[in-house]
Protein backbone atom coordinates (compact mmCIF):
# COMPACT_ATOMS: atom_id res chain seq x y z
CA UNK A 1 0.00 0.00 0.00
CA UNK A 2 1.43 3.50 -1.17
CA UNK A 3 2.29 5.38 1.71
CA UNK A 4 1.29 9.44 1.55
CA UNK A 5 4.70 11.82 1.13
CA UNK A 6 5.77 13.22 4.40
CA UNK A 7 5.26 16.72 3.65
CA UNK A 8 1.43 15.67 2.11
CA UNK A 9 0.82 14.10 5.82
CA UNK A 10 2.47 17.60 7.27
CA UNK A 11 -0.01 19.56 5.42
CA UNK A 12 -2.61 17.09 6.85
CA UNK A 13 -1.83 17.29 9.95
CA UNK A 14 -1.64 21.08 10.04
CA UNK A 15 -4.89 21.32 8.56
CA UNK A 16 -6.25 19.19 11.18
CA UNK A 17 -4.70 20.57 14.24
CA UNK A 18 -6.69 23.89 13.01
CA UNK A 19 -10.17 22.65 12.46
CA UNK A 20 -9.96 20.81 15.83
CA UNK A 21 -8.85 24.06 17.36
CA UNK A 22 -11.37 26.19 16.08
CA UNK A 23 -14.21 23.69 17.16
CA UNK A 24 -12.71 23.54 20.46
CA UNK A 25 -12.33 27.19 20.83
CA UNK A 26 -16.25 27.47 18.83
CA UNK A 27 -17.46 25.35 21.94
CA UNK A 28 -16.12 27.48 24.79
CA UNK A 29 -13.60 30.67 23.37
CA UNK A 30 -12.29 31.45 27.21
CA UNK A 31 -11.28 27.37 27.18
CA UNK A 32 -8.17 26.66 24.74
CA UNK A 33 -6.95 22.90 24.35
CA UNK A 34 -3.33 21.91 26.20
CA UNK A 35 -0.30 20.48 23.96
CA UNK A 36 -1.87 17.07 25.70
CA UNK A 37 -5.04 17.50 24.64
CA UNK A 38 -4.02 18.70 21.07
CA UNK A 39 -1.45 15.78 21.07
CA UNK A 40 -4.33 13.37 22.14
CA UNK A 41 -6.29 14.79 19.54
CA UNK A 42 -3.86 14.73 16.91
CA UNK A 43 -3.34 10.74 17.23
CA UNK A 44 -6.93 10.12 17.77
CA UNK A 45 -7.79 11.59 14.11
CA UNK A 46 -4.76 9.97 12.61
CA UNK A 47 -5.87 6.14 13.98
CA UNK A 48 -9.25 7.12 12.17
CA UNK A 49 -7.81 8.57 9.29
CA UNK A 50 -5.85 4.87 8.66
CA UNK A 51 -6.43 2.42 6.28
CA UNK A 52 -7.21 -0.59 7.63
CA UNK A 53 -8.40 -4.41 7.03
CA UNK A 54 -11.94 -3.38 5.34
CA UNK A 55 -9.22 -1.28 3.01
CA UNK A 56 -7.59 -3.99 2.43
CA UNK A 57 -10.47 -6.07 1.11
CA UNK A 58 -11.85 -3.53 -1.25
CA UNK A 59 -8.33 -3.15 -2.70
CA UNK A 60 -8.44 -7.13 -3.91
CA UNK A 61 -11.58 -5.40 -6.51
CA UNK A 62 -8.38 -3.01 -8.10
CA UNK A 63 -7.59 -3.63 -11.78
CA UNK A 64 -8.79 -4.33 -15.20
CA UNK A 65 -11.79 -6.38 -15.54
CA UNK A 66 -14.63 -8.08 -18.57
CA UNK A 67 -17.82 -8.62 -16.43
CA UNK A 68 -21.46 -10.41 -17.92
CA UNK A 69 -24.58 -8.60 -16.52
CA UNK A 70 -27.24 -10.24 -16.29
CA UNK A 71 -31.06 -8.42 -15.58
CA UNK A 72 -34.27 -10.40 -14.53
CA UNK A 73 -37.80 -8.79 -14.77
CA UNK A 74 -37.73 -7.35 -18.03
CA UNK A 75 -39.46 -8.83 -21.07
CA UNK A 76 -39.53 -12.56 -21.53
CA UNK A 77 -36.10 -13.23 -20.57
CA UNK A 78 -33.26 -12.22 -19.09
CA UNK A 79 -31.24 -9.16 -20.95
CA UNK A 80 -27.32 -9.55 -21.20
CA UNK A 81 -24.83 -7.08 -21.52
CA UNK A 82 -20.95 -7.55 -21.57
CA UNK A 83 -18.43 -4.62 -20.66
CA UNK A 84 -15.32 -3.54 -19.19
CA UNK A 85 -14.36 -2.15 -16.09
CA UNK A 86 -11.69 -0.64 -14.73
CA UNK A 87 -11.48 0.00 -10.80
CA UNK A 88 -8.18 1.47 -8.52
CA UNK A 89 -7.33 2.52 -5.00
CA UNK A 90 -7.39 5.94 -4.41
CA UNK A 91 -6.11 8.05 -1.62
CA UNK A 92 -3.08 6.13 -0.50
CA UNK A 93 -5.83 2.92 -0.24
CA UNK A 94 -8.89 4.90 1.50
CA UNK A 95 -11.26 4.47 -1.83
CA UNK A 96 -11.93 2.28 -4.58
CA UNK A 97 -12.74 4.16 -7.62
CA UNK A 98 -14.82 1.96 -9.96
CA UNK A 99 -15.25 2.90 -13.77
CA UNK A 100 -17.22 0.42 -16.27
CA UNK A 101 -18.26 0.94 -20.30
CA UNK A 102 -20.20 -1.21 -22.49
CA UNK A 103 -23.40 -1.31 -24.52
CA UNK A 104 -26.98 -1.46 -22.44
CA UNK A 105 -30.12 -1.89 -24.95
CA UNK A 106 -28.12 -0.39 -27.88
CA UNK A 107 -26.72 2.28 -26.60
CA UNK A 108 -23.33 3.29 -24.82
CA UNK A 109 -23.08 2.74 -21.29
CA UNK A 110 -20.88 4.57 -18.92
CA UNK A 111 -20.77 4.46 -14.97
CA UNK A 112 -18.32 5.55 -12.46
CA UNK A 113 -18.44 5.39 -8.63
CA UNK A 114 -16.48 4.79 -5.15
CA UNK A 115 -16.63 2.70 -2.28
CA UNK A 116 -15.10 2.98 0.86
CA UNK A 117 -14.77 2.20 4.38
CA UNK A 118 -15.87 4.09 6.91
CA UNK A 119 -13.66 3.95 10.19
CA UNK A 120 -15.83 6.28 12.28
CA UNK A 121 -18.95 4.57 11.91
CA UNK A 122 -17.44 1.36 11.13
CA UNK A 123 -19.34 0.76 7.99
CA UNK A 124 -18.69 0.98 4.12
CA UNK A 125 -20.50 3.23 1.52
CA UNK A 126 -20.75 3.58 -2.07
CA UNK A 127 -21.83 6.27 -4.82
CA UNK A 128 -22.84 5.41 -7.97
CA UNK A 129 -23.62 7.71 -11.05
CA UNK A 130 -23.87 6.48 -15.11
CA UNK A 131 -24.75 8.32 -18.34
CA UNK A 132 -28.61 6.14 -17.81
CA UNK A 133 -29.61 9.13 -15.81
CA UNK A 134 -29.20 12.23 -13.55
CA UNK A 135 -29.29 10.98 -10.08
CA UNK A 136 -26.38 9.64 -7.83
CA UNK A 137 -26.83 6.77 -6.04
CA UNK A 138 -25.53 6.32 -2.18
CA UNK A 139 -25.68 2.67 -0.42
CA UNK A 140 -23.98 1.65 3.26
CA UNK A 141 -23.53 -1.51 5.04
CA UNK A 142 -21.19 -4.06 6.76
CA UNK A 143 -20.56 -7.50 6.87
CA UNK A 144 -21.35 -10.37 8.20
CA UNK A 145 -19.77 -13.25 9.02
CA UNK A 146 -18.13 -13.55 5.89
CA UNK A 147 -15.51 -10.55 5.63
CA UNK A 148 -15.43 -10.80 1.82
CA UNK A 149 -19.04 -10.22 1.67
CA UNK A 150 -20.13 -6.96 1.82
CA UNK A 151 -24.11 -6.43 1.95
CA UNK A 152 -25.12 -2.22 1.08
CA UNK A 153 -28.79 -0.99 1.43
CA UNK A 154 -30.26 2.48 0.54
CA UNK A 155 -33.03 4.51 -1.20
CA UNK A 156 -33.12 5.24 -5.49
CA UNK A 157 -35.67 6.77 -7.06
CA UNK A 158 -37.38 4.98 -10.29
CA UNK A 159 -38.59 7.86 -12.78
CA UNK A 160 -40.68 5.26 -15.23
CA UNK A 161 -42.65 4.98 -12.59
CA UNK A 162 -42.68 7.88 -10.32
CA UNK A 163 -41.47 6.10 -7.48
CA UNK A 164 -39.34 7.83 -4.64
CA UNK A 165 -37.03 6.79 -2.59
CA UNK A 166 -37.47 3.07 -3.31
CA UNK A 167 -35.45 0.68 -0.96
CA UNK A 168 -32.31 -0.74 -2.77
CA UNK A 169 -29.83 -4.06 -1.87
CA UNK A 170 -26.23 -4.53 -3.72
CA UNK A 171 -24.66 -7.45 -2.39
CA UNK A 172 -20.48 -7.30 -3.55
CA UNK A 173 -19.14 -10.92 -3.44
CA UNK A 174 -15.34 -11.30 -3.23
CA UNK A 175 -14.56 -15.23 -4.39
CA UNK A 176 -11.35 -14.61 -5.15
CA UNK A 177 -8.43 -12.54 -6.65
CA UNK A 178 -9.54 -12.97 -9.95
CA UNK A 179 -13.58 -12.96 -10.06
CA UNK A 180 -16.02 -11.29 -7.73
CA UNK A 181 -19.48 -10.36 -8.33
CA UNK A 182 -22.45 -8.04 -7.70
CA UNK A 183 -26.30 -8.69 -7.48
CA UNK A 184 -28.76 -5.98 -6.89
CA UNK A 185 -32.42 -7.16 -5.44
CA UNK A 186 -35.76 -4.91 -6.17
CA UNK A 187 -39.13 -4.97 -3.69
CA UNK A 188 -36.44 -4.85 -1.04
CA UNK A 189 -38.08 -5.97 2.34
CA UNK A 190 -41.32 -7.37 1.10
CA UNK A 191 -42.09 -11.11 0.31
CA UNK A 192 -41.68 -10.90 -3.53
CA UNK A 193 -38.29 -9.33 -3.16
CA UNK A 194 -35.71 -10.76 -5.61
CA UNK A 195 -32.61 -10.94 -7.22
CA UNK A 196 -33.26 -8.19 -10.20
CA UNK A 197 -29.27 -8.21 -11.98
CA UNK A 198 -26.12 -9.74 -11.17
CA UNK A 199 -22.76 -8.81 -12.51
CA UNK A 200 -19.79 -11.08 -12.69
CA UNK A 201 -16.31 -9.62 -12.87
CA UNK A 202 -13.54 -11.89 -14.49
CA UNK A 203 -9.92 -10.34 -14.17
CA UNK A 204 -8.06 -9.45 -17.12
CA UNK A 205 -4.84 -11.49 -17.64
Amino acid sequence: MRIAHPKLWIILLAAAMMAMTLTVLAADQKKQPTPEEMQKMMEAWQKIAAPGAQHATLSEMAGNWTYHMTMHGIGDKPMEMDGTANSEMIFDGRFLSMKSHGTMMDMPFEGMGTMGYDNFRGEYQMTWMDNMGTMTAFTRGKTGSDPKVITLTGKMDEPTTGEKDKDVKYVWRIKDHDHHSMEAYDLVGTPQEFKAMEIAFTRKP
